[in-house]
């Protein structure tokens, strides 16, 4: 518990948020099957994605928006804050924090439950991220952290890692704009940021822009529309 005593509390702050300023380039994490962290279910590397275990959109939310941009994509590239996960999952858990997700509720993998070791291995590794980054967490997610950690071994976040170079962004920067024109992803309406890969989430998007149409089925990056319909984050 003493790491999480460290990290400051403060409410959420979503503003200038751009999902691209937190990419990662360490795509090599999928290249075998292996177990989800979360809920003990199997992947293999067609069915694997690299999560962020600390949601870009949670860590920009809890101190991130204050950033420049080469802290952002530091973070979002960092080893401590990566793991394989089964992609339903990472699609479910989205951009939630421990005490927003406690398993899926549709889709592939629906009815898996965050398991206890999943619990555990989330909450360690959450304040760990967070206090390398000397980010803050808000009254309910502090709670159940404390909760979490209560119920895991006694020695499971004794190891504080080191504390990272973080740069605050000019006062004059204007935030990035996730729905500018130059960067509308061309298979999807409304806009959505034109990122590499599978990198968006549904959990990353606002209320404005679910549910989100395919223009083409079968022509989906993102891997929104899992049952092809030609609807994304219909729930």
């Amino acid at each position: 518990m003493g790491l999480l005593a460290a990290l400051g509390t403060a409410a959420e702050n979503p503003a200038g948020y751009d999902r691209g300023d937190y990419e990662h380039s360490s795509g090599e994490l999928c290249d075998t099957s292996g177990t989800d962290p979360y809920t003990g279910l199997t992947f293999t590397a067609a069915t694997c994605d690299v999560d962020h275990i600390v949601a870009a959109k949670e860590a920009h939310e809890s101190g991130g928006h204050r950033w420049d941009r080469a802290t952002r994509g530091r973070f979002g590239d960092d080893r401590l804050n990566l793991v394989a996960s089964r992609d339903c999952v990472n699609r479910s858990k989205g951009s939630s924090d421990l005490a927003e997700w406690s398993g899926v509720q549709s889709g592939t993998c629906a009815g898996a439950r965050l398991t206890a070791a999943g619990r555990c291995f989330w909450a360690a590794r959450t304040v760990a991220v967070k206090y390398r980054y000397s980010l803050a967490v808000d009254t309910a997610e502090r709670a159940e952290l404390a909760n979490a950690l209560n119920q895991c071994p006694a020695d499971i976040d004794a190891t504080a890692p080191s504390r990272a170079a973080v740069t605050t962004a000019p006062t004059t920067e204007t935030p990035s704009s996730t729905t500018a024109t130059s960067n509308c992803h061309p298979a999807y309406d409304p806009c959505l940021p034109n990122l590499p890969g599978d990198a968006l989430n549904c959990g990353d998007l606002t209320a404005a822009q679910k549910p989100v149409r395919v223009k083409q089925i079968g022509v989906d990056p993102y891997r929104l529309d899992r049952d092809r319909n030609g609807w994304g984050c219909t729930s």
